[in-house]
Parts: C-alpha cells; structure tokens; sequence
C-alpha cells in the first residue's frame, strides 16, 4: 500500500535521480525547453537539438512539454502579450521530437514483437486520493500559489500553473501510458509552492520560516524512507540488489562462452540480472519488457519448480531453442531437484551450474 511518492520515479527529481540517470537528465531537459527567455542566442536550433535528445530518451516528455507550450502561447495571445519564444520552441519540438515520436508510433505497430510489448506496456496513473496524498504537503501551497501567479502573471509562474493543470488533466484520460505524463511533475508543484509559501507569509519573516519548515518536515519522511529502505537493503544483502560470487562467476563464464544470440532459461528473478550483465537473452526476465509476460513467466516456473513432466520439459528445451540453463540458488528455491537426461554440465562454481542444451536440437 505504497503511495505514489515512493515508486513513481518520475515524478519526482530527488527519486528520479536515486533511481536511474535518464529520469533526471529528462527533467533537466525540460527546464531548460520551458525556461521562458526571448534573448538567448541558441534557443532557436539549441531547442531542437535538446528536442531531439529529449524525445530519444523519453517522447512522453516531448508531449508534456510541447502541451505547455502550446498552452502558454494561447495564453500569451488571449492576455495580448505575445511571445516569440514558445513558439519557435513548440515549432522545434513538433518537427524532431515529433519526427521521433513518429517512428516510435509507427514501429510499436509495425513489428510485432514490439507490438506485443506495447500491449501489455500498462502504466495507469495512481488514483486520485493517492495523487493527492502523493504530492502534499506542497500540492495545497501550490494551490495557494496559483492564486498570485494569476493576479501577477508572472512568466515562470504562469507555465509551472499550465504543466500542473495540464498533466493534471492528462493522467486520467483514457489511455495507456499515463503514468508516463507525470515526468518532472513534482518541480511544478513545488514551484508553484514556493509562491503560495510567500502570499502564506505575508512578508513575515517569521510566519515564512515556520510554514516553510513544517512543510519541509511534513515532506522528509518519504525520502528518507526511501533512503532507509536502500540502507536496509545494503545492510541486509538483499538477493534483489545482490548476486553471490557464484551467481557473477557463473555470469562471467556466460559473458566468455556463450555466443551473442544464445538463449538462456534462468528463473524469474535470474533472468532480470542475466540480460544485463551477460547481454544474452532469456526467456523471462522483466515483467514489461518481455513479450507475452504471464505465460512466459508461467512455462519458466513450470519448469524450475518440476511440475513439467520429462518428456514436456524436454519438448520446451526443443521448441524454445534453449541454449544454457542456469540452475543457482534462486532456481533452487523455487522447488525440489530436477533431472534431465542427456544435459551436459558445462559450468560449476558452488551452487551455480550451467548445462548445454543445444545437442537437443539435433535429436
């Protein structure tokens, strides 16, 4: 029963750099696309090259920022203020971004592994009560604070008001990547709070430092949770962060033996670290990222916890075209010893074995 603020990486600076390095990069990218400027002497091809990179590492991005934009210069043209600068930008993202955005769209459709990856690629939104909870305390300052920069119109202001109303109304349209819209979302929010810390403040010193440090402990537990979670983990050597030597010897002898396109069959927590460390394929490894999950995850369990029978075990080894079958301490857990026929051991360190597989195809 996690809230939002502990799993969307995304959404949040701080967890998005815990997490990975291009969340980050994606959210700077975006400062640097929104930052309102008119005199900036590369924002013309330089907002097309940050467009281009932007969408090649996150297109979800390139439709958030190009919606601010096109919000922000009807905004402009209804106030009669009119900007140069977000249009030229949305011209740069529409034509690379969206030049990337297009083969994305149309690969997803055409090849049908990607196809099937696409259709299970579900990232629903949390729901309401959770995106609420998730963003606040600042979610209510920021509230506060799209009162002024209503009645100040102040540039920044104005487009941290459009991405938190616009994301806002995005996430919860009928499709299947909303999660995906929240990239960055949190720095909106607490933009925006920022300003509804000092209309809160009223020009006190005091009352700004008192209401700007409850907000900042009431915000603290999470990331330190967060911290404390990845500590636990470290201390306690948990097998989801950790391999044994065995596990990285084994790995290693994959990495120098194996040929580039051989298939590996590992159990379902194996074959999250084989693919990465070894550049091998596997039969199940990421829940989203492998095609026809369920099954593939179900026929894998199948076969390590011995619930195939020999002759269906070895006709799936055949079908397959496995290669390799890692048998370490995960597989082990998963049920009691198994035994094929014929399975030469090409690999021991511990409790990690390796057995070849590919004399099956010739039977």
């Amino acid at each position: 029963a996690f809230t939002a603020d502990f799993w969307v990486a995304e959404a949040y600076p701080f967890l998005s750099a815990y997490i990975n390095p291009h969340f980050p990069l994606s959210i700077g990218l975006m400062a640097l696309i929104l930052a309102p400027a008119e005199r900036i002497r590369w924002f013309g091809f330089g907002s097309g090259l940050l467009a281009l990179v932007l969408a090649l590492i996150s297109p979800f991005s390139v439709l958030v920022c190009s919606g601010i934009l096109a919000a922000y210069a009807v905004y402009a043209h209804i106030s009669q203020t009119p900007a140069r600068w977000p249009l030229i930008r949305l011209a740069w993202l529409v034509v690379l971004g969206g030049a990337v955005l297009l083969y994305d769209f149309i690969v997803a459709r055409v090849d049908p592994v990607l196809t099937g990856w696409n259709a299970q690629n579900l990232t629903p939104s949390p729901p309401f009560w959770d995106f609420l909870i998730s963003f606040s305390p600042a979610l209510l300052l920021a509230g506060y604070g799209a009162w002024k920069i209503v009645r100040t119109k102040q540039k920044l202001g104005i487009l941290l008001l459009l991405w938190l109303a616009l994301v806002l109304a995005l996430i919860y349209l009928p499709v299947n990547l909303q999660r995906r819209l929240l990239v960055g979302y949190y720095a909106a929010v607490a933009g925006l709070a920022g300003a509804g810390l000092s209309l809160a403040s009223g020009g006190s010193n005091r009352r700004f430092l008192g209401i700007g440090g409850a907000i900042f402990v009431l915000s603290l537990p999470t990331s330190l949770l967060v911290i404390l979670a990845g500590y636990h983990g470290a201390r306690t050597l948990d097998p989801a962060l950790y391999l044994t030597q065995a596990e990285a010897a084994g790995h290693s002898w994959i990495t120098e033996n194996a040929q580039p396109d051989d298939l590996i069959l590992t159990g379902p927590e194996s074959g999250l670290f084989v693919p990465s460390k070894t550049g091998r394929r596997v039969i199940y490894g990421h829940p989203f990222e492998t095609v026809n999950a369920v099954e593939e995850r179900r026929m894998v369990e199948q076969f390590f916890t011995g619930d195939l029978s020999l002759e269906a075990a070895t006709e799936f080894l055949q079908d397959r075209g496995v290669d390799y079958i890692l048998l370490g301490p995960r597989e082990r857990m998963m049920g009691p010893d198994w035994h094929l026929p014929d399975l030469e051991s090409a690999f021991t360190a511990g409790d990690v074995e390796i057995f070849r597989v590919q004399h099956l195809e010739n039977e």
